[in-house]
């Protein structure tokens, strides 16, 4: 289980991939890109940028990037302030955070605009989920075009070629979020339920029933160290979704008078302290988010519990009312790869595609919609919203109808 690519591994691959593009795209307004040159600020590693983007018009369109392995989020506010220093101190007009996964481009000084406002373009990059995928050929095939469309949307950018930037909405921003949340637990539920996964011939049978009744994520029943992943991977998931919800419910539906979730230093007692939160629930429905199952026996390190703590957090902060239908299914589509989900039938239909079907399906006689093939419930919820829009609208035309009748 020992890891053999940690975070410099994934930073002198990505900057050896940039310099390659850059020598072969002129056209690029960039000449190179310096690893770990040092910009003056605070101590130690602080001092130093991962990586300077250098501009061959303009000194001050230079761009700084702080790069981070896998078990990041590139909207981290640790990242972003810690690079934004860095930027502002030097003059750049812009920087970038990124992971493997994804790099975020920001503006460094707006004026009367706070930092997190200040966000300009999110670039996918890839969809691994351990560092060590950073050492695949494929890894390295996948990478290379979508990061030099990245260098070439990033050069119009800072030099001006692009004059305005459409903000990608807060479903993107988010979805890469709890996405990362998911990864950053695994990594360290991985290390503590591995033998249990593997090894415990009790555990496995329990879960072999439990995976089979549910069918959500791909594991072959070996139980060997891919199966221990996975399924940590689907613990997190099913974990993150639970307190996403419970958050909504606790904050929106003040007539549940549901506690904010409050998550113990002693990570001994977390399963159970969340569970209490759970049942609360139960109370009023909701059984099938949060009814009880094995997965819940799963532990994270001590080391954990205070970024576990911090992402709670950042959920209560959240305004739920921003995010589309489709965000359970956006979630589930960045941790599962394309191929496992094509082997297992499953395809996630964007919202846009939903509205269509349902403009032909649903009509004023509509009284029931059923979507046989559920998945994330995104047809279910657009139809839902589809009727209601209409039975306003309905009800506003019938009531001026009246109103024009009695004039």
């Amino acid at each position: 289980m020992k890891k053999s690519a940690n975070e410099r591994t994934f930073q002198g691959i990505f900057i050896s991939v940039i310099n390659s593009i850059l020598e072969d795209n002129k056209d690029i307004k960039f000449s190179q890109i310096f690893q770990e040159l040092n910009v003056g600020i605070g101590k130690g590693n602080n001092k130093f940028s991962d990586g300077l983007l250098n501009s061959t018009l303009d000194r001050k369109r230079t761009i700084s990037f702080e790069l981070k392995n896998s078990v990041w989020d590139a909207s981290d506010e640790r990242v972003v302030q810690d690079a934004c220093v860095k930027a502002m101190t030097n003059g750049f007009k812009y920087f970038v955070t990124g992971t493997p996964r994804q790099m975020i481009l920001w503006e460094t000084f707006r004026e009367g605009t706070p930092l997190f406002e200040r966000k300009i373009k999110i670039f996918d990059i890839s969809t691994v989920k351990k560092d060590d995928e950073v050492l695949s050929p494929i890894f390295l095939r996948d990478i290379r075009p979508k990061i030099e469309q990245f260098l070439k949307e990033l050069s119009d950018i800072a030099h001006g070629v692009i004059k305005e930037v459409q903000w990608d909405s807060i479903d993107k921003l988010f979805v890469g979020k709890l996405s990362d949340y998911i990864l950053e637990a695994t990594e360290s539920m991985y290390e503590a339920m591995y033998d249990t996964i593997t090894k415990d011939l009790k555990f496995q049978k329990r879960l072999t029933t439990y995976l089979k009744d549910q069918d959500i994520f791909s594991v072959s029943l070996k139980y060997d160290s891919a199966d221990a992943y996975s399924i940590c991977q689907l613990a997190n998931y099913l974990l993150y979704l639970k307190i996403l919800f419970y958050t909504h419910l606790q904050r929106d539906l003040p007539q549940l008078k549901l506690k904010p979730i409050e998550i113990p230093q002693d990570r001994k007692k977390l399963n159970k302290i969340l569970r209490g939160y759970f049942n609360d629930v139960l109370k009023h429905d909701f059984e099938k988010i949060f009814q009880e199952n094995i997965l819940e026996e799963f532990e994270f390190t001590d080391d954990f519990i205070p970024e576990l703590k911090r992402n709670v957090k950042t959920f209560e902060k959240l305004d739920f009312t921003g995010l589309n239908a489709d965000i359970i299914g956006s979630i589930y589509n960045t941790l599962i790869d394309n191929q496992e989900q094509h082997d297992r039938g499953q395809h996630f239909t964007n919202i846009n595609e939903v509205d269509i079907v349902n403009a032909f399906c649903i009509t004023e006689k509509t009284n029931f919609v059923l979507d046989s093939g559920c998945g994330a419930g995104t047809f279910l919820v657009r139809a839902y919203l589809f009727l209601k829009k209409h039975s306003e609208q309905r009800t506003a035309n019938s009531e001026q109808r009246t109103a024009n009748s009695e004039q």
